[in-house]
């Protein structure tokens, strides 16, 4: 830990009275200086002083190494801000400064004020490289945790280009106006042609499984895969709602398969944030239903959407967060000692909180399960990790001894990091209370 708040200086000069007149003029602004007299030195004490914060350095410097040598081989092990002094002018000689990542050259014997201001202004800069690597270092994380969740999702998503289909839209909406459903009955074939202009940018595992083929078979311009005569009409009802300029559009699907048939399932599709114009970017999220439909059971759903609140860094998380709130089923997942990090609008609402991040830190005994569905919980939690296995269709109770007593269909997978190590546990649970009254 520094011993001052102010910022310490490593001056490279051979020059000795040059050298002490810097040392004393900068001191003078507050600084902390120390001093070297060659470039090999320099690389010495920079590699073993871990509390500078900038170096001065003089690009002639005598027999040795000069100062573009010594910072480039300090830079190779150390980020630092360097600004060069030099009594040269020449361009060739500023050009192969150039090459060196600096923050700024100063010619000697320039004022103290200019000094300080290239010093305070190499520091800016520096802040504002370290800033942005942050935000970046930021942003992979999030575009990590959402491809984990993605691929590891029970969920079927699709995330889809509908750019030139749009682009369609705009071209009729002049001569067809606003009355889309007339144009599609007037015009069947047209759902078909829209379909072909559908691209499928990527598709989970989940997915994959429900249409039972290859990732590679359901890429590109290929969105009809598995349609049928009853996707087709459904298909039609969502161009009319993308058309008529909505961002949100759920209802009950058909697909033919080539191993079970006809499978049934809730989708949901979603524009994400800021592609409302391009539709560039469309959630499309399916809930296998196929085996509640054969038992006569009707699927409840409630679909929440997220406001954009935040850009940059956070927009893959918007976006995540927008998948979850498009999904029927209530979704949370923890840490690998099942402290809560996150939920979809879903969960939150069944445990009685008002915002998903405020279940953040939280564990399953702060909430109103009682104590023998809490440790029922926790068990299950850690026996899917431990063993590195999924749990589906797992019925049990919540509630149990409170006036809000539920039944819940509930799937529990292990999250992975990007080793393939277990780090935690996604969940997803439905209410199947009324359905299961109503055998």
């Amino acid at each position: 830990m520094k011993n001052s708040t102010r910022k310490k200086l490593l001056l490279v000069e051979d020059e000795v009275i040059q050298a002490m007149t810097g040392k004393m003029t900068l001191e003078k602004h507050d600084y902390q200086v120390i001093t070297v007299d060659s470039g090999e030195k320099a690389v010495e004490l920079a590699a073993c002083t871990s509390d500078i914060d900038l170096i001065l350095m003089d690009i002639d410097l005598g027999s040795g190494i000069d100062g573009t040598e010594a910072a480039a081989q300090i830079l190779q092990n150390r980020d630092l801000p360097i600004v060069f002094l030099s009594s040269h002018t020449e361009s060739a000689i500023v050009e192969k400064t150039e090459k060196i990542t600096s923050y700024g050259y100063v010619v000697k014997n320039s004022s103290i004020t200019v000094l300080d201001a290239s010093i305070k202004m190499a520091f800016k800069l520096f802040d504002a490289k370290i800033s942005e690597r942050k935000k970046k270092e930021q942003l992979k994380i999030s575009e990590q945790k959402f491809r984990t969740l993605f691929d590891h999702s029970p969920i079927s998503i699709w995330e889809e280009d509908f750019s030139e289909l749009k682009k369609q839209f705009d071209l009729l909406r002049p001569t067809e106006g606003k009355n889309w459903r007339s144009y599609f009955e007037k015009n069947p074939g047209e759902v078909a042609r829209f379909a072909s202009l559908v691209q499928v940018v990527d598709i989970n595992n989940t997915g994959i499984s429900f249409l039972q083929s290859d990732k590679k078979n359901l890429l590109g311009p290929n969105l009809t895969f598995g349609f049928n005569a009853d996707s087709f009409e459904m298909f039609r009802e969502e161009l009319i709602a993308l058309a008529e300029g909505k961002t949100y559009f759920e209802t009950e699907i058909s697909v033919s398969t080539s191993l079970e048939g006809i499978k049934s399932a809730f989708l949901g599709l979603a524009v994400a944030p800021g592609c409302t114009d391009t539709l560039s970017c469309v959630i499309v999220s399916c809930f296998d239903i196929t085996e509640r439909k054969r038992a006569g059971l009707a699927l409840q759903q409630q679909n929440e959407t997220l406001q954009q609140t935040e850009e940059s860094a956070r927009e893959a998380n918007e976006l995540f967060q927008t998948i979850l709130d498009t999904i029927p089923q209530a979704i949370c997942w923890k840490d690998i000692n099942s402290v809560f990090l996150g939920c979809n609008a879903n969960y939150a609402k069944m445990v009685g909180l008002s915002d998903t991040r405020a279940i953040i830190g939280k564990t399953d005994r702060d909430f109103a399960w009682t104590s023998e569905e809490t440790d029922h919980f926790l068990k299950m939690d850690r026996k899917i990790m431990e063993t590195d296995t999924v749990q589906t269709h797992i019925v049990e109770t919540a509630f149990k001894e409170t006036e809000n007593e539920i039944l819940l269909e509930t799937n529990k997978s292990p999250l992975h990091d990007k080793n393939g190590k277990v780090c935690g546990i996604m969940v997803s649970c439905m209410d199947i209370t009324r359905r299961t009254e109503g055998r």
